[in-house]
């Protein structure tokens, strides 16, 4: 028992130990396939951390690849709502258009009304002015004995064709 207790004891202390592991090989298997043995296990642990480098890179590249479809997802609705909001605006710029166009022939009707207006304003000045030119004459002949008083004892009013017929009776015509 003691033997096994001890033997024991070693299998543990070679399963801890590494420098005596590569040593015990060294002497069981030669030098040349103890490094090979070292070169082994350098070379599973490159493969590992090879391994665990892709594994993070696939999962680095899914998380982005996630990321650019809720972004490309987002992108879409936008570009659907600016196309629903384009279609809007094209929709309020035909009515604007249209609108436009009333008003620019109800303007174009206001504009032949106020040239009409203005020609009837023109002629009702002109017939205030024929007016006005008439009124102090008429004023002077109905109101004469109010405004000439004591020059004129007897008034009488003469019509301008009166006046000219006995002008050419009492003047002869070289007189004229």
């Amino acid at each position: 028992m003691a033997i096994d207790h001890l033997l024991e004891q070693l299998l543990d202390r070679i399963r801890h130990d590494p420098d005596l592991r590569r040593q015990l090989a060294q002497l069981l298997f030669g030098r040349e396939l103890a490094q090979l043995a070292d070169q082994l296990a350098q070379l599973a642990s490159l493969v590992r951390s090879l391994a665990e480098s892709t594994q993070q890179g696939f999962q680095l590249l899914a998380e982005r690849s996630s990321l650019v479809e809720r972004e490309l997802a987002t992108l879409r609705r936008v570009v659907g709502e600016l196309a629903e909001q384009q279609r809007a605006t094209t929709a309020q710029i035909a009515a604007l258009t249209e609108r436009m166009e009333r008003v620019e022939g109800q303007i174009a009707q206001m504009t032949a009304a106020v040239a009409l207006l203005a020609l009837s304003v023109q002629r009702l000045d002109d017939h205030v002015a024929r007016a006005r030119s008439w009124y102090p004459e008429a004023r002077m002949r109905d109101r004469a004995p109010a405004i000439f008083g004591s020059w004129m004892d007897t008034r009488r009013v003469v019509p301008p064709m009166e006046i000219r017929r006995l002008v050419r009776e009492s003047l002869t015509r070289s007189q004229l």
